[in-house]
């Protein structure tokens, strides 16, 4: 009987991690999509009509670059 509770007891553990990795890897997708979709494009626009066009367009040019090298975020 203990063995099938030891049994039991690493299987629910194993289960528990698998779901809260991939709840991890989810978020992370997630938190990507919407930093990258959201957020970047209104800090560009808050730069722009502040007058940071050089800041704006440096960081327009970097990021480009990274998504273009790295991979568009799906």
């Amino acid at each position: 009987m203990i063995i099938l509770t030891i049994l039991f007891i690493c299987a629910l553990v194993s289960l528990t991690l698998k779901i809260a990795f991939f709840a991890v890897k989810a978020c992370w997708k997630v938190s990507k999509f919407v930093v990258s979709v959201i957020f970047f494009p209104v800090i560009l626009l808050f730069l722009l009509f502040k007058g940071a066009i050089v800041l704006a367009l440096a960081g327009l040019l970097i990021f480009g670059l990274i998504a273009l090298v790295g991979g568009a975020v799906a």
